[in-house]
């Protein structure tokens, strides 16, 4: 019989000196949506909420993913700790759309990101992120399942299925 992998946790002065690292916030600064010659679009200030919000998402994943597998009589669930990688997604979308006004990818390609190069900003975020808290990081999975999710529970309430909004948006003359 193998042995269950057991997948290290990180503790909370981890998530802290990983999300309060040089390392995070320039990486949140490199990838910050705007001009890309700007060199300052995005303030010390704004970068440091959002190492703080992404903080508190990272805690709630560590939270999640030591639970118990929960039984469900709806759509099947998977691992805690996939689920809870999923929700962190999600909860890092939410905190990437807060903090920047962009909104996130809401799907991805593998073909597109063959190097990380190719990843867009919230993609690389997201896979740093889950890299350093040692999470499954099949951060294109992630995405598209939320999408996917996202898609059923639309379609299951007869609403139209959620869009990317561009922000100026300047329409041809004819």
């Amino acid at each position: 019989m193998t042995q269950k992998k057991i997948r290290p946790i990180p503790t909370d002065d981890d998530l802290v000196r990983i999300f309060s690292s040089q390392e995070f916030k320039d990486l949140v600064a490199e990838n910050w949506p705007g001009n890309p010659k700007d060199k300052t679009r995005a303030s010390p200030a704004d970068v440091d909420e959002f190492a703080k919000l992404a903080l508190g998402d990272a805690r709630i994943y560590i939270h999640d993913a030591v639970k118990p597998k929960r039984a469900t009589s709806g759509r099947p669930v998977q691992s805690p700790v996939i689920e809870s990688t999923i929700d962190f997604t999600r909860n890092l979308q939410i905190t990437y759309y807060t903090a920047t006004g962009e909104q996130p990818s809401f799907t991805a390609s593998r073909e597109s990101i063959a190097s990380s190069a190719k990843r867009g900003p919230f993609a690389r975020i997201l896979r740093w992120c889950l890299l350093e808290l040692d999470a499954p990081c099949d951060d294109v999975r992630y995405i598209n399942v939320l999408q996917s999710r996202s898609n059923t529970m639309n379609d299951e309430k007869g609403r139209p299925r959620r869009k990317r909004v561009r922000k100026n948006f300047k329409t041809r003359p004819e």
